[in-house]
C-alpha cells in the first residue's frame, strides 16, 4: 500500500517497506522521476523530501524540541 504525496513543487509516493524496515518516498515533477528518499520516521521522510524539493516547505521544524525556544 502507498499513498501520494502532493507538495506544491513536486508530488510524491510514500510507502513501509517491511523488508528494509524504513519508510520510502519517490519524487516526481511535471511527471518525471527525480529522487528516492528513505527515512526511519514518517516525519523525517518528509522532512527530507520538502528540504531537497519544497522549494520552501520543509523542513518541519515544530519536530525539534525547544527550536522556537531559542529565537
Amino acid at each position: 500500500m502507498f499513498s501520494r504525496y502532493a507538495a506544491y513543487h513536486f508530488n510524491g509516493i510514500i510507502w513501509w517497506n517491511d523488508k528494509l524496515g524504513y519508510w520510502c518516498g519517490e519524487v516526481w515533477v511535471l511527471r518525471q522521476y527525480v529522487a528516492f528518499y528513505l527515512a526511519e520516521n514518517l516525519s523525517l521522510l518528509a522532512d527530507e523530501m520538502n528540504f531537497h524539493h519544497g522549494k520552501g516547505e520543509g523542513p518541519n521544524l515544530s519536530n525539534i524540541p525547544g527550536y522556537f525556544d531559542k529565537r
